[in-house]
């Protein structure tokens, strides 16, 4: 889905330089821990049991600094989504899960996540992508997982890849480093959908909570994308 690039790299793409082959943050990423095979079969036990889970539990985590080191975790099961963050240990909850209405339509589009820094506050963000399939509609869109305080905010980015049947499509790929995305629109067929975005190189930043795009790779005072709704997800507060 997506590779790792220092912010120099992206910002030179955004710039329309052609970059040198994606370079990942070796130091950053060992200073993360990784959620193991391991991990994710005593992390299934520990939460199936602790919400008596019905049927499967489906599980994917990812390790960060949140600023403690941890694991972000997301859980699926039967009508039943959750989210939060568990320390190291696994022995408590850095961030309390939270439950989310779980659309069947709506699905990962990789078992794994991206985790850095986005807005250089010390504390990782984690960066998704969800497929939503519903009557020949699709679309992939990245979302952006966030800390404040001690409660998970989510927020969404533009779309990827988007179909319309009988209309038009894009196709995209994105490159993440360490402060900044590069979303590359490749094609665009027909009539693409309106949610896509134009032909091109696109740099993002984070900038207080919310993703900022830049007309220009020095321009930090663009306004904030449009936030689409159709991959809106409610979140119940409820601590579980």
């Amino acid at each position: 889905m997506a590779a790792i690039a220092g912010p120099l790299l992206i910002v030179a793409a955004c710039a329309g330089a052609s970059p040198p082959g994606m370079l990942a943050n070796h130091a950053e990423q060992r200073s993360r821990p990784a959620c193991s095979e391991e991990h994710i079969v005593e992390l299934t036990a520990r939460l199936g049991r602790r919400w008596r889970a019905a049927g499967d539990l489906e599980l994917r985590c990812a390790g960060g600094r949140f600023p403690e080191r941890g694991f972000f975790v997301d859980a699926r099961w039967d009508r039943e989504r959750r989210v939060g963050i568990v320390a190291f240990d696994r022995d408590r909850d850095i961030v309390p899960f939270v439950r989310l209405v779980s659309d069947r339509s709506l699905n990962p589009v990789a078992r794994a996540f991206l985790v850095t820094d986005l807005d250089g506050d010390g504390i990782d963000e984690v960066i998704d992508a969800w497929r939503r399939e519903l009557h020949g509609v699709s679309a992939d869109r990245l979302i952006f997982w966030t800390t404040t305080g001690t409660e998970l905010a989510y927020i969404e980015g533009p779309d990827l890849n988007a179909y319309r049947p009988g209309l038009g499509s894009c196709e995209a790929h994105v490159e993440i480093g360490s402060q900044a995305v590069a979303i590359t629109v490749r094609t665009a067929h027909g009539l693409p959908p309106t949610d896509c975005l134009p032909e091109g190189r696109h740099c993002f930043v984070m900038r207080g909570g919310r993703l900022v795009k830049l007309e220009r790779p020095s321009d930090r005072r663009a306004p904030p994308t449009p936030t689409p709704s159709t991959f809106t997800w409610l979140i119940d507060r409820t601590r579980s």
